[in-house]
């Protein structure tokens, strides 16, 4: 992870309140009905949810504006446990 990912990982998690994949209570976080996130990519998230068998639902943001709007910034993934995300 590069210093400027650790930017961007620490200004979602100010915004959203969400845990970070690689956090060691991201799945604890999921269950008590928190959102987790990836950056840029969404495999590892998606690795995540196979490997936990979790049911969610899954969101994207473009550029938030606290993001680097360069090529590989900007994206955010997220992913919602299905019965808390309110549209």
């Amino acid at each position: 992870m590069t210093p400027s990912d650790q930017v961007d990982i620490s200004s979602v998690k100010g915004w959203s309140k969400a845990a970070h994949v690689d956090d060691i209570d991201a799945l604890a976080a999921f269950a008590d009905g928190r959102s987790v996130f990836d950056i840029r990519d969404p495999q590892k998230l998606e690795a995540f949810v196979k490997k936990h068998n979790l049911m969610c639902l899954r969101d994207q943001h473009a550029h938030l504006p606290f993001i680097r709007a360069l090529p590989d910034h900007g994206q955010v993934f997220f992913v919602f446990p299905a019965s808390t995300k309110s549209n």
